[in-house]
């Protein structure tokens, strides 16, 4: 078994996982997480709690049970996960691969169980600069990703489509995933070489950067919004509440303790950390606009 840092946690599991998170030396005071491979019993019979569709076609179902929860990516996986959110057991269903697995496990799997664990993860790429980290938030295919890797460099990378915060008394934290944006084919062709696949059906491909490894204060947050021309308007911390309220990683939606939690988790964010609209319009010649800025109205 090896142990890796990643997303504010330690995972422990014999997949290797190198080329996503770094080694995890000593002790952790963090909460341990332990990711298997083995046979789950038979399918769900059960409606899902929830399902996520990928251009019309199912590709995320979850389901509640008595021993906690399954998680299904169709025609690729299934992830038992326990009642405590901190042992996992994946079973890849024929062609997909053990690096489907760990894929999948990373990017789909673990940002929904890190709010069991008191880590709020919002749907958000992000970037450190300046010694602060820049999130930004929006519905899929906003283009999250491929802004922050736009702004790299000179800024440094720090996660995609996953942001794992903590509370500490001099603010909002900021815990780094993996040096990976997962873009478009157009995108991947406008920022940059060196990309390999994601898993099958998700249309996306890895581009590489640098990125950080430890810990930083968030500086700002930014909703996406599609606009005429570049702009930042700051929002109040009604509007940004709500707005967040839209990003939340939520693995049981029906369960009113946990929104309970997640809505004093968000307040906590909107009283620490600036959180403005950015609007722009879709085009890669935007990016040049929105550098710079951001430079003026950030942190």
């Amino acid at each position: 078994m090896s142990r890796y840092r990643l997303s504010g946690v330690t995972l422990q599991t014999a997949i290797p996982l190198d080329a996503y998170a770094p080694r995890a030396v000593g002790d952790s005071d963090s909460e341990v997480l332990s990711l298997s491979l083995g046979s789950i019993d038979g399918p769900m019979v059960e409606e899902p709690l929830n399902t996520i569709d990928i251009d019309g076609t199912p590709f995320m179902s979850v389901w509640r049970h008595d021993r906690g929860w399954r998680m299904r990516f169709h025609g690729l996986a299934d992830f038992e996960v326990d009642i405590h959110a901190r042992d996992v057991v994946a079973c890849a269903i024929p062609p997909a691969t053990t690096e489907v697995v760990a894929q999948l496990f990373i990017d789909r799997v673990l940002p929904h169980l890190l709010p069991l664990h008191g880590i709020p993860t919002l749907h958000a790429s992000a970037v450190v600069n300046r010694g602060r980290a820049l999130l930004f938030v929006g519905p899929p295919g906003r283009g999250k990703s491929t802004l922050a890797a736009s702004l790299c460099p000179p800024c440094r990378w720090s996660c995609d489509d996953a942001a794992a915060l903590r509370r500490r008394d001099d603010g909002v934290w900021l815990a780094p995933s993996y040096p990976f944006a997962r873009l478009r084919r157009d995108a991947i062709e406008r920022l940059g070489e060196g990309h390999f696949e994601v898993a099958p059906r998700q249309l996306k491909w890895r581009l590489h950067r640098e990125g950080a490894v430890e810990p930083v204060r968030v500086g700002a947050i930014y909703a996406l919004e599609e606009g005429a021309e570049v702009e930042v308007i700051p929002m109040s911390r009604r509007d940004a509440l709500a707005e967040l309220a839209h990003h939340v990683y939520r693995l049981d939606p029906t369960d009113r303790s946990r929104l309970t939690t997640e809505l004093l988790d968000l307040e906590v964010i909107v009283s620490e950390v600036p959180v403005a609209r950015l609007r722009y319009p879709r085009r890669f010649s935007a990016f040049d606009q929105i550098a710079p800025l951001l430079e003026a109205t950030g942190p």
